[in-house]
């Protein structure tokens, strides 16, 4: 006994020492890791309508004081993340904005990296920390959804703490350190559905252990349990009644991704199959891949096979925990293989036993090099790439940004955003409603003003801006821009007319904005058709805008675009009539003249096809986008769009 303990002391020091020793690249691997984060996904979250549904359940529960105890339902059929949302909303409350938040998870993810890097070492030395990093970074990003708020930010992280902790358990085991694995992963499986399978993970870790191996994986999965029903009991007692009741699982759609589509997939492949032939070989490899395989396999065997049955579209965001696992499972073989061969040939040869200095001279560099070349990777990319949307990469900022000009150069409420403020994603329209802050709560109701909200690329802006056009931010090559223009259409008061699929009669009802803005960014309108983006109903919305034609803006053009994020419409009539009306209903150019003596527009007739494929998931309960206003100001939005999307 006392001389294990003094050996187990001894240990200890040890491993302080060679943490000391490690902490000059690990610091040097944190700030290169953090500026290519940064670099690439910027210090703002992009627009996401999952954040926007977080959202409401931090609203509900900081100001309603109605906190979820079950959390949002999975694409997967189950219930999910409550302790992710206690966590947002601890945030929130502390006074944490959106970008504060995001700032804290892109902070959490590179020190994850250095996480890994340090399981690396501890497995095979300094040149896997090296090689385990530079695998891990470049998944770091828009495929993961690591660039937006949401509960799969965090996990990258979380799955560096789960496997440092891994590797301490099986290097260093005691049955407290194999309780605190079980409860990483009962956190774990309280922010992501995924998580789940760490619990898994954790009992095979603790089978790893050479002694009372289960006696530590019966610590392992009681604290797993234990932790994660504690964390949300309600959650885990609904989903048990779930899975109980035969319910269907998986999230599989007519047409899922093939695997080979997913970056990463080939990664997980390759390091499952070194694993696998150092198993089948009884390699000495295999005591340094047990542990980061037993992170990965559990969560990569049930995506492949739930693939392969046609049970499961696969999403790069299932990898997210794994993304450490996998960095090491490949960056260990690259090391200790040749390690090997160098061991072999120093006993075939032993004067070659003199060159050893120079490998552990490369080996200490390896780092520093790695931290180098994660520089030099993020100044060859473009910073804040744009993802292939009808938006540039729209954050949070720019809609501050935005609010800032609406509210003080131009005297806007709430209200009047809410009735006025247009952009081609309704989710982007929401978000700047919903999301943003400081909103006074009226304002002036300006004279049938649209503010069309875009982020092209600055090249395309014209120079000088015309004076109705304002830049309220530029970041990189885009810019962020409010294009003001003079309409006609009175969206106070208007009415909807919905006819379903087989039905002759239609059912019309008075709507108008705006909504009061504590009822939240999912409320319905009067009239306006039930979002349901998986079985949208067959049916044919028609909505009769009044307009309201007067001197000072003596011409309206109204243009219905043809976009990814956008319902397809087209005008019926005008006042009952289809004159003016163009392209099949995609163009009307109107014209006001008091001093002739035809008739004044009073009424736009606008329709789509709802459930259809020009309009299912686009539909967000809202009046879908379309351009309307003066015909400099529509001439230049429908440019701008254009020439961003090269849209027909």
């Amino acid at each position: 006994m006392p001389g294990g303990r003094s050996s187990h002391t001894a240990g200890n020091a040890g491993s302080a020492v060679a943490l000391w020793v490690d902490l000059p690249w690990l610091a040097v691997l944190f700030v290169a890791t953090f500026w290519n984060v940064v670099r690439q996904m910027g210090t703002s979250p992009t627009i996401w309508i999952d954040t926007l549904f977080e959202n409401q359940f931090i609203d509900d529960c900081l100001v309603r004081n109605q906190c979820t105890i079950v959390g949002p339902g999975a694409t997967i059929g189950i219930f999910h993340s409550a302790g992710y949302l206690h966590w947002r909303a601890l945030i929130e409350w502390l006074g944490f904005n959106a970008d504060g938040t995001y700032r804290w998870l892109l902070t959490m993810n590179v020190l994850g990296v250095v996480l890994v890097a340090l399981a690396a070492r501890r497995l095979a030395g300094p040149a896997a920390a090296a090689i385990a990093a530079v695998v891990m970074v470049p998944a770091l990003g828009v495929p993961t959804q690591l660039n937006v708020i949401s509960d799969v930010a965090p996990v990258p992280f979380l799955g560096a703490v789960f496997l440092l902790a891994a590797v301490t358990t099986k290097a260093r085991p005691s049955l407290g350190m194999t309780a605190l694995l079980g409860m990483v992963a009962g956190v774990m499986a309280n922010v992501y559905a995924t998580g789940l399978l760490c619990g898994l993970s954790a009992v095979w870790v603790a089978l790893l252990i050479p002694q009372r191996r289960w006696t530590h994986a019966l610590v392992a999965a009681a604290a797993f349990a234990l932790t994660t029903f504690v964390i949300a009991p309600a959650t885990w007692l609904i989903d048990a009644g779930v899975v109980l009741s035969g319910g269907g699982m998986g999230n599989a759609n007519a047409s899922p991704r093939p695997l080979r589509d997913l970056p990463f997939v080939p990664i997980a492949a390759l390091a499952a199959g070194a694993w696998a032939v150092a198993t089948i070989a009884r390699s000495r490899l295999r005591r340094h891949l047990d542990v980061p395989a037993a992170v990965f396999l559990p969560l990569f065997i049930p995506l492949v096979a739930l693939t392969w049955i046609g049970r499961l579209d696969p999403q790069d965001k299932y990898l997210s925990h794994v993304i450490g696992a996998v960095a090491v499972g490949i960056a260990v073989p690259i090391v200790v293989v040749p390690q090997q061969v160098w061991g072999w040939a120093v006993r075939l040869a032993p004067p070659l036993a003199r060159l050893s200095f120079v490998g552990a001279a490369v080996a200490g560099c390896a780092p520093y090099v790695a931290a180098a070349c994660i520089a030099y990777f993020s100044l060859s990319q473009h910073p804040n790439p744009s993802p292939p949307s009808t938006l540039a990469d729209l954050k949070f900022h720019d809609l501050v940004s935005a609010q800032r000009v609406l509210v003080n150069q131009r005297g806007w409420g709430w209200s009047t955003a809410s009735r006025d403020l247009r952009a081609a994603d309704e989710i982007v329209r929401l978000a700047a409603l919903y999301w943003v802050s400081g909103w006074p709560q009226s304002g002036e109701p300006g004279d049938l003003q649209r503010a069309y909200l875009l982020k092209p690329e600055r090249s395309l802006v014209p120079q000088p801006p015309p004076a109705n056009v304002v830049a309220v931010r530029t970041t990189g090559s885009y810019a962020t821009l409010l294009v003001f223009a003079s309409s006609w259409i009175d969206w106070g008061s208007f009415r909807v007319c919905v006819t379903r699929a087989g039905e002759a009669d239609s059912t019309c009802t008075q709507s108008g904005l705006p909504m009061a803005p504590h009822e939240g960014w999912s409320v319905r309108l009067p009239g306006m058709p039930i979002v349901d983006a998986a079985h949208l109903a067959r049916q044919t919305m028609r909505l009769h805008l009044p307009l309201r034609a007067r001197a000072q803006a003596p011409e309206e053009w109204i243009y219905m675009p043809r976009l990814p994020l956008v319902c397809s419409g087209r005008i019926v009539s005008v006042d009952g009539g289809t004159a003016g009306i163009e392209e099949s209903g995609r163009w009307a150019r109107l014209r006001y003249e008091p001093a002739a003596a035809g008739p004044t527009p009073r009424e736009l007739v606008l329709e789509w096809e709802l459930g259809g494929p020009g309009c299912s998931n686009q539909y967000r309960g809202y009046p879908p986008f379309f351009i309307e206003g003066d015909p400099a100001s529509v001439t230049l939005v429908i440019d701008l769009l254009k020439d961003q999307l090269q849209w027909p």
